[in-house]
């Protein structure tokens, strides 16, 4: 199965350019680091797809640390759609 992500309708088209942010480490310290932005797309033919829910997960992660850092605003609405 394949699948891709949705957010408040826009697809979750991968990581673009490098970008500084703060980062936790894994304790009460945060420190800067640099991680990619998440890159967003209004059509379908440019979203992301993942191969396994495992993938998906992956990528999740790294669209929840953007919300949680505040790198992109937290979607109203979050969707994993499988794709053929």
């Amino acid at each position: 199965m394949k699948y891709i992500i949705k957010l408040d309708g826009k697809y979750y088209a991968g990581e673009g350019p490098p970008s500084h942010r703060k980062s936790g480490g894994g304790g009460w310290y945060i420190f800067p680091t640099e991680s990619s932005q998440i890159a967003l797309a209004d059509d379908k033919k440019n979203a992301h797809v993942m191969d396994a829910m495992i993938n998906v997960n992956s990528h999740w992660q790294r669209i929840y640390e953007a919300i949680r850092w505040r790198e992109i605003e937290r979607p109203k609405r979050i969707e994993i759609i499988e794709v053929e």
